[in-house]
């Protein structure tokens, strides 16, 4: 059994990540492969021409600007050094450091949380 399922956490912030580890979400890397959208055309919702793969997602994407300085505010706190990693480090430490798997479940319940909402409720342009 992974370590990550027995840290603290809710029960919807396990399940997002989760569903994040074993590619079972509704990014466009993952949900355009259902759709058979070549990889290059599974563009991120929120950001013209990027595609939305997991990485975009934690690290990038401005939609989640505002929580991502939480997770990041947070991640200093235990690990100083984290802004001294490359991108891919970051990442996999994300995904999978034990101190990490908490705030990063945090972030990607509430991340899909703010998707889910922009993408099924648009604003209104009148």
């Amino acid at each position: 059994m992974e370590k990550y399922l027995l840290c603290h956490m809710s029960c919807k912030e396990r399940i997002s990540l989760t569903k994040l580890r074993l590619s079972n979400h509704p990014l466009m890397i993952e949900s355009g492969r259902h759709l058979k959208l070549d990889i290059l055309q599974r563009y991120c919702p929120f950001c013209p021409n990027i595609i939305e793969t997991e990485q975009h997602f934690l690290l990038y994407c401005e939609i989640y600007s505002t929580i991502r300085e939480i997770l990041l505010r947070e991640i200093l706190l235990y690990f100083p050094l984290f802004n001294l990693l490359c991108e891919r480090e970051k990442f996999i430490a994300l995904m999978t450091d034990e101190g990490f798997m908490p705030l990063t479940a945090h972030f990607t319940h509430k991340a899909f949380e703010i998707r889910s909402f922009l993408i099924n409720q648009p604003k209104n342009h009148e």
